[in-house]
């Protein structure tokens, strides 16, 4: 079973997998932006689906040994078929949620975070590329509660 984690930068995705983790019900956190730094040479719309790539590939590794992933990642549209497709010879279910809390939330510093220039303008980046809220899977929309 794979949960495809959504979300834009700042949403919760490595907040809510690492409770999905704890839950110790099988499940693994694969971080994207982990394998990110692999490609990090490449332009960020090239290496996306290389990223995606590489942790489809340790999940079916996971799979094999009965364990169940988180991959959490900003993907859109084109990139969860890219995903899909490279799912489809195996058995393996999958399931894609978007965090999503509103832009405003997104551009807030919570916690220890405090967001760089660079990030508010990824946000706005990947709002207007379809990252934000895409058309697939289920999207989830909460307010953080300070």
């Amino acid at each position: 079973m794979i949960i495809f984690l959504n979300g834009c930068i700042n949403s919760g995705k490595t907040t809510t997998a690492k409770y999905i983790k704890d839950l110790d019900c099988g499940f693994t956190h694969i971080k994207g932006d982990d394998l990110r730094e692999f490609t990090r040479r490449m332009p960020i719309e090239k290496s996306i689906n290389l990223t995606l790539k590489n942790a489809i590939d340790i999940t079916i590794n996971f799979d094999q040994a009965s364990i169940h992933s988180v991959i959490s990642y900003p993907i859109n549209d084109e990139n969860y078929g890219f995903a899909c497709a490279l799912l489809k010879d195996t058995q393996i279910k999958h399931v894609a949620v978007t965090l999503f809390s509103g832009l405003d939330v997104l551009k807030t510093n919570r916690g220890n975070r405090a967001l760089s220039n660079w990030v508010l303008n990824r946000i706005d980046e990947l709002n207007q590329q379809g990252f934000v809220q895409p058309s697939f899977g289920h999207s989830r929309q909460f307010k953080y509660e300070h």
